[in-house]
C-alpha cells in the first residue's frame, strides 16, 4: 500500500508538470524545437548519468542474479505483450496501414523515457539498477523487431546493429556494468554531480510529453475510439496478462523483480514510436496521438494494475 500510494502522488506531480509543458507550448512562451531540445538533453546527459548512477553500489550476487533474470524476463514480457496486441488487433480489425504502430505500441512501453524515473522514485538505486537490466534485451528487440512491425514488409535494411548498440543508453548501461562489476569508485563530487544532473529525467520528460501535446489539438487525441482501444491494449491488457503469467511462478510472487516487471509493462508507449514511424513508413499521425494518449492515460491506469499486483 506504501508503494502504491508513492506511485499516486509521482503520478500526480507528473500530471502537474505535464500540464505546465503543455501550457508552455500553447501559450508559445517557448519555441517549437524547446521539445526536441529537451529530448536530446535527457537522451545524451540527464538519462545516462541516472542509469551510471545506479551502478554505483556494493556488489551484490543476489542483485546481480535478479538483474539477469529480468534481462530475461523481459523478453517474455514482450512477446507476451505482442500476442496481445496481436490478438486485439484481430478483434478490434485494425486498418492495415495502422497495424504496424498498433503492434510497436502494444508491444513496446516507454522504460527509458518515463519507467526508468518512475522506478527510481518508488524503488530508489536498487529498483532503477535492476531495471536498467531490461534494457539490455529492449533495446535491440524495439529497433529491429520494432522496425519489422512498422515496415510490415517494406525494406528495413536502414536497421543496424551499429545503431542500436551505439545508442547512449546502451553505451551508458555497458559502463554502469564495468564499474559495478569491477567496483571501481568514482569520486564523491562526481558521483553527487551524476545524481543532481539525473534526477531532472523526471521532470524534462514530462515536460516534453506536454510540449508535444501542445503542437496539435486535444481534439485529434481524445476523440478517436481507434486511440482508447490502443491505449486499453498497452495500459491495461498487457500488463494484466503478463501479470497472469507470473501467476504461474509462485515463487517470484513476492519479489521486487515482479514488481519492477510489472510496472515496465504498464507504463504508456514508446516515445520513439512516432520517429519509428517517420522512417519505416507508418501511420505518424497515429502514433503521436496515441503515445500522447497512453502517456496521459497511464496515470490514471498504473495505480490499478499496481493494486492488482500488490492483491495478486
Amino acid at each position: 500500500m506504501v508503494q502504491l500510494l508513492v506511485l499516486v502522488e509521482v503520478l500526480f506531480i507528473f500530471l502537474l508538470i505535464i500540464l505546465l509543458g503543455y501550457s508552455l507550448g500553447k501559450f508559445k512562451l517557448v519555441s517549437d524545437r524547446f521539445a526536441d531540445d529537451l529530448n536530446t538533453l535527457m537522451m545524451n546527459v540527464t538519462l545516462p548519468m541516472m542509469l551510471i548512477n545506479s551502478f554505483i553500489q556494493p556488489f551484490s550476487q543476489e542483485l546481480t542474479e535478479q538483474g539477469l533474470i529480468i534481462a530475461l524476463v523481459t523478453i517474455g514480457c514482450l512477446f507476451i505483450s505482442f500476442l496481445v496486441g496481436l490478438l486485439f488487433l484481430k478483434i478490434f480489425r485494425v486498418e492495415r496501414n495502422r497495424q504496424g504502430v498498433w503492434l510497436l505500441i502494444s508491444t513496446f512501453s516507454n522504460l527509458g523515457f518515463a519507467g526508468f524515473p518512475i522506478i527510481e522514485a518508488m524503488y530508489g538505486k536498487e529498483g532503477l539498477f535492476l531495471a536498467s537490466f531490461a534494457q539490455i534485451p529492449y533495446g535491440p528487440c524495439f529497433f529491429i523487431l520494432g522496425a519489422l512491425m512498422m515496415t510490415m514488409g517494406q525494406d528495413t535494411n536502414k536497421v543496424t546493429l551499429r545503431k542500436v548498440f551505439a545508442s547512449p543508453i546502451m553505451i551508458t548501461i555497458a559502463i554502469g556494468l564495468v564499474l559495478y562489476f569491477t567496483q571501481i569508485k568514482p569520486p564523491t563530487f562526481a558521483v553527487k554531480t551524476m545524481s543532481m544532473i539525473g534526477s531532472m529525467t523526471g521532470p524534462i520528460a514530462m515536460l516534453i510529453v506536454g510540449l508535444k501535446l501542445s503542437l496539435f489539438p486535444l481534439a485529434e487525441v481524445f476523440s478517436s475510439a481507434i486511440q482508447y482501444k490502443l491505449a486499453f491494449v498497452r495500459l491495461l491488457a498487457a500488463p494484466i496478462a503478463v501479470l497472469l503469467v507470473f501467476k504461474l511462478f509462485p515463487a517470484a510472487s513476492d519479489t521486487l523483480l515482479r514488481s519492477i516487471m510489472i510496472i515496465t509493462c504498464a507504463l504508456p508507449g514508446p516515445g520513439n514510436a512516432t520517429n519509428m514511424a517517420v522512417t519505416y513508413g507508418g501511420d505518424v499521425n497515429f502514433a503521436a496521438r496515441c503515445t500522447a494518449l497512453t502517456a496521459i492515460l497511464s496515470i490514471f491506469t498504473m495505480p490499478i494494475v499496481f493494486f492488482l499486483l500488490s492483491i495478486a
